[in-house]
């Protein structure tokens, strides 16, 4: 009988773990995005029009498209790992759709500036045009291992996570 009880035990130790590791992930992932967005932001207002472009230049507007994204997805990766530490069980189908967001999100810049993704992409990052908490992402492939680990966690337990109140 002790057994059950260990194994029990161990399993919820296992989700509460993973759970608070995803959930800080997001937190990290966040905090630096979000200090970088506006660190360039503010950088960025302070160049003359000559240099940032006009109207339609490629520059300003991978800079545009990357100050979009920081502002939806960064915040939402925040609240989802804050509401992960506390285990709140009911997120993991939201947060998912967002790492599934993030991911098309990488796609779209892909396909849209190839030349982001050089061999180097600490430059795009550097120069402003790739947000860093993305762009982080990308170089550790956060979020698919996300997708990957709540899923397991999903699977592994008998219960529909996902859709308990909690």
């Amino acid at each position: 009988m002790q057994r059950i009880g260990e194994n029990m035990a161990r399993d919820y130790l296992e989700k509460n773990y993973i759970f608070r590791v995803v959930g800080a992930f997001n937190i990290f992932f966040a905090i630096i995005g979000l200090g970088a967005f506006a660190l360039q932001s503010w950088a960025f207002s302070l160049f003359p029009p000559e240099v940032t472009g006009g109207q339609g230049d490629p520059v300003k507007l991978a800079f545009r498209i990357g100050q979009f994204s920081s502002i939806v997805l960064l915040p939402l990766l925040a609240y989802f790992g804050l509401q992960l530490i506390r285990f709140r069980t009911k997120l993991i189908k939201p947060c998912a759709f967002l790492f599934v967001a993030e991911m098309m999100y990488l796609v779209l810049i892909r396909l849209v500036w190839p030349w982001i993704f050089s061999p180097n992409i600490l430059t795009a990052i550097r120069s402003g045009l790739l947000n860093a908490g993305l762009g982080l992402q990308i170089l550790t492939g956060y979020p698919l291992l996300a997708l990957i680990a709540l899923y397991v966690l999903y699977r592994k337990s008998g219960e529909k996570l996902g859709d308990r109140k909690g």
